[in-house]
């Protein structure tokens, strides 16, 4: 999967400056992986921190690098589950 960002950029050279410019058309590609991400949640029942519960859920995500994976499945998991009160985010694989 690939991601296309496009935009156009208005260029001046020595000898045109300031009299005309030139529309540049610049296009960027960017390779879009899908990571396997586990994410280990705990929350605690008490604020001693004695009694806690614990749970592991599952992501696929799709990213241009391991560490936007990472933030991606992060606040996925907050979203999702925000009785919880501690993240540790794993990427296990690049599966794609």
């Amino acid at each position: 999967m690939y991601l296309r960002i496009a935009k156009y950029v208005l260029l001046y050279t020595r000898e045109s400056y300031p009299r005309q410019c030139v529309n540049v058309y610049l296009e960027v590609i960017l390779m879009i992986h899908t990571y396997e991400v586990f994410v280990d949640m705990k929350g605690f029942v008490d604020p001693s921190g004695v009694n806690f519960y614990q749970g592991t859920t599952h992501y696929e995500i799709n990213a241009v690098s391991k560490e936007k994976a990472d933030d991606l499945a992060f606040e996925k998991a907050r979203s999702e589950h925000p009785d919880f009160t501690e993240y540790d985010v794993r990427i296990t694989r690049q599966l794609k």
